[in-house]
């Protein structure tokens, strides 16, 4: 650009100190109301001038190294002076727009920067390293403070039984909505929304042992005693007729204890989990007193026990010896509440407020949760870096 080209060392050297200085908006200031180029430059002349300072900088500079930052899908080229992590914490952290600033003080969030390989970077090494590999990519991601013990799942293994066709109609009425939206619930949260894995039976008309081969399938083909592809926690959904005693009522009309579901994936028959978490949500009646008159054409659902484990959370549609609707309340305030909040909240305030939420809906449901675990939970989305690429270069 010849408006920077004309300028002598000393005003190019004024120009640079300030660009690099300061933010894209402060900078535009300082041209239009405090340099000496107020009465030459007009607003429109901003950009051009940004850009070919941006190029001069680098172009001239041999100690001035230049990254590209993502936040929020928006990448930005920043200018670091030498490669260290706190340069570059320093200068994404002043150039950040105010907005982001006020959520960060008003939401209690934190600043992280991660790689190219979704690793959060903390040292002056793993900075040089994305700069030898030659990409010098990196993102900011944001994260609650929280004074309490906290996991967060990033790479979640998703179970779902669901059992919506049954044999005998007059003891056990199918339950359609399992099939049509209770699936489609907890695969939208999970798989579209979060990112994890989430496997689930095709055929919903199942027998007791065909829940016991899906299980053992699903155990084998995704090598969980080993955990070799590297998930941090495990969610497994029931659905379908229950019964007192904390049962799935099978299509054949037989009962599998939920506690011999749960017992295949605790500490002693899978130790590669024992430090990870393992979520239960299960929607199913336990029992058949209801807490209002149903309607004739809905059918009830069932439910079952928990013992002792480390690392479980038990979470229940109903209390024991109740039973619920067909109605997919359970599925569709997870689905809804889980996608809105989790980025800013913890599961311990998002089952809390689904609980609510279900209450005020129909009083069938009474969400009922139990737990052996010392912490609480986080839920992160598990997102390739070069989606995240390609979702800067979409806009």
């Amino acid at each position: 650009m010849k408006w920077l080209k004309d300028k002598d060392e000393k005003d190019k050297k004024e120009i640079v100190t300030n660009f690099e200085k300061l933010s894209d908006d402060n900078f535009e200031i300082w041209l239009l109301k405090q340099s000496k180029w107020k009465n030459d430059v007009t607003k429109k002349n901003i950009p051009s001038i940004c850009d070919a300072t941006k190029a001069f900088v680098i172009y001239h500079s041999t100690d001035r190294l230049a990254v590209q930052v993502i936040v929020d899908e928006k990448s930005t080229e920043l200018i670091m002076r030498n490669l260290t992590f706190e340069e570059l914490f320093r200068q994404i952290y002043n150039n950040l727009e105010w907005k982001y600033l006020r959520e960060m003080r008003n939401k209690d969030q934190r600043l992280e920067l991660a790689d190219s390989n979704d690793e959060i970077i903390e040292s002056d090494e793993m900075v040089k390293t994305e700069f030898e590999k030659n990409k010098r990519l990196f993102k900011v991601l944001w994260s609650p403070i929280r004074i309490e013990k906290i996991k967060v799942i990033k790479n979640a293994l998703v179970i779902m039984i669901a059992i919506s066709e049954y044999i005998d109609n007059e003891i056990w009425p199918n339950l359609p909505n399992v099939k049509e939206q209770d699936v489609g619930n907890f695969k939208q949260l999970f798989e579209q929304n979060l990112g994890y894995e989430f496997v689930c039976n095709t055929n919903f008309k199942m027998n007791k042992e065909d829940v016991k081969e899906f299980l053992i399938e699903v155990i084998t083909s995704r090598e969980l005693v080993k955990n070799k592809q590297k998930y941090d926690a495990l969610i497994v959904i029931v659905s379908g007729h229950g019964d007192k005693e904390d049962v799935l009522i099978t299509s054949d009309g037989k009962k599998t204890q939920i506690n011999s579901i749960r017992t295949l994936f605790d500490c002693d028959r899978m130790s590669s989990f024992q430090n990870f978490p393992k979520i239960f949500f299960i929607d199913a009646c336990r029992g058949t007193t209801m807490p209002k008159k149903e309607n004739n054409n809905t059918a009830s659902r069932g439910r079952g026990i928990m013992h002792d484990g480390e690392g479980f959370l038990m979470v229940w549609s109903t209390t024991s010896g109740y039973s619920v609707s067909d109605l997919s309340i359970f599925s569709e305030s997870i689905k809804c509440l889980i996608s809105q909040k989790y980025q800013n909240e913890t599961l311990r305030q998002m089952l809390n407020e689904i609980r609510n939420d279900i209450k005020k809906k129909d009083l069938c449901y009474c969400l009922e949760r139990s737990d052996t675990i010392d912490y609480d939970i986080i839920f992160q989305q598990r997102i390739s870096f070069s989606q995240q690429l390609k979702n800067v270069a979409a806009k």
